[in-house]
């Protein structure tokens, strides 16, 4: 793998904090790490407010419950502990967006089809009001990484660029109207990880008819031909018929 290519969740954590509060993340579910990063504390501090904005859950500590008191294990990721894991720590009226930090961790103990259960859950809204889920896609199948993707509205795929210091980011959005809407992003990383991008492109896709849309030929897996030829087009127009309709009717 190139030099280049760092873990997501540093390239996420080097958003500046401004944004980050802008975009209201304000709750991550760290799987990978036990501590929060710097980003959080300046965040914190920057924006001189008693109550933390931006909340840190620490679910790798104890992320199998071996200890008598864990603060998250990977069974509890589901609807009910993640609300409530939100709302105490959370205005109550208030819905926010929940960073996951990642899911490959929690699809080693959980099965992918209760993970898309529980964000399946999490898109319909409630105290969530957004979802960031990171995935190592290079650690589960196809399947299952085709099954998270397609509950997304937005993908954002990683990969080495052609130099050694680049990256390209492929992102696909989908409208609710079926648009598919398609970015690529070449880009670098400095020593300080602030993100410069060298090259941008879009491409709007047409819409993504659904199974009820899709056109069909029912000749198509037909093992004669319907079709008439001249001849035979003419022998038919011909062709006597044993009775004929009355005008009367």
């Amino acid at each position: 793998m190139s030099a280049c290519v760092v873990r997501f969740s540093r390239l996420f954590w080097s958003t500046p904090p401004e944004e980050l509060h802008q975009r209201r993340i304000e709750q991550v579910l760290g799987q990978e790490t036990g501590e929060p990063p710097l980003t959080v504390w300046f965040l914190n501090a920057q924006l001189h407010v008693s109550v933390p904005r931006l909340h840190f859950h620490n679910a790798f500590s104890d992320p199998l419950g071996w200890t008598d008191h864990p603060a998250f294990t990977v069974h509890q990721f589901n609807l009910e502990e993640l609300t409530h894991l939100v709302k105490q720590t959370s205005h109550p009226k208030a819905a926010t967006t929940l960073v996951i930090d990642s899911l490959s961790w929690i699809l080693r103990h959980v099965s992918p089809s209760a993970v898309c259960k529980t964000l399946q859950q999490l898109k319909k809204g409630g105290a969530v009001r957004a979802t960031i889920g990171l995935l190592h896609a290079d650690m589960h199948q196809r399947g299952t990484v085709g099954s998270i993707c397609h509950l997304a509205t937005s993908v954002i795929t990683v990969a080495p660029g052609a130099k050694g210091d680049e990256a390209v980011a492929k992102i696909t959005k989908r409208s609710k109207s079926g648009k598919v809407i398609q970015e690529e992003e070449i880009f670098n990383i400095k020593e300080d990880l602030t993100v410069m991008v060298q090259s941008k492109a879009s491409h709007t896709g047409p819409k993504q008819p659904g199974p009820e849309e899709q056109e069909t030929d029912p000749t198509a897996n037909l093992t004669f031909n319907l079709r008439l030829s001249d001849t035979e087009r003419e022998a038919k127009e011909k062709l006597a018929l044993p009775f004929v309709f009355s005008k009367a009717k």
